[in-house]
């Protein structure tokens, strides 16, 4: 397991101790309150998933996935692009400075508090506009019920199920179904 440490946050040490423990189910780092190591930023410097931690036969990973840098010893990785983690790296994630340290399970007895762990969200939640709306309205709990397959339209005619008429059979559409709107034109004879 590998301890990702907040160290200072606009280059200034921070106050109380944050980090996060990734085991080999990784987890991400970001602003949105669902990521392992969640960074409060009220700048929005730091996207709401801005790093996933992988865990490959043993060696961590660390994935760029936010819309602004992400700093890996002092180099930009690029949005999409993985390094390699062991301890004693740095990272900079927006106006944070992350440590990466080496954990035991002796030193996860007295380990710094940590945020929960939860699954990581797609890259296309990092739209500044999405939580524009949040907490407006009351989450959607469940979704409805798939109709049963016994369930037909109102009116077969206004709505026939292209399926039931079988292979083969078009329907009949009469040439122009405006030609007699308004009547034969004058001068024009009728058809018969």
């Amino acid at each position: 397991m590998i301890q990702i440490v907040v160290v200072a946050r606009q280059g200034a040490p921070v106050g109380q101790p944050l980090s996060a423990e990734f085991g080999p189910s990784g987890g991400t780092i970001g602003r949105a309150p669902t990521n392992t190591l969640v960074l409060d930023d009220p700048e929005r410097t730091v996207s709401r998933v801005h790093a996933q931690i992988l865990c490959r036969e043993g060696q961590y990973l660390i994935l760029d996935r936010g819309s602004n840098p992400l700093l890996a010893n002092g180099r930009p990785l690029g949005s999409g692009n993985e390094a390699p983690l062991v301890p004693g790296d740095r990272l900079v994630v927006g106006g944070f400075e992350l440590s990466v340290q080496k954990t035991s399970t002796a030193a996860r007895a007295t380990a710094l508090p940590t945020a929960p762990s939860a699954p990581a969200e797609p890259a296309a939640d990092d739209d500044p506009f999405n939580d524009l709306l949040a907490g407006l309205g009351a989450p959607v709990s469940a979704r409805a019920p798939a109709p049963s397959p016994s369930a037909r339209s109102a009116d077969p005619l206004l709505f026939p199920n292209p399926l039931e008429a079988g292979a083969g059979h078009r329907p009949t559409v009469p040439a122009d179904p405006f030609a007699d709107l308004l009547g034969p034109a004058s001068g024009v004879p009728e058809r018969a």
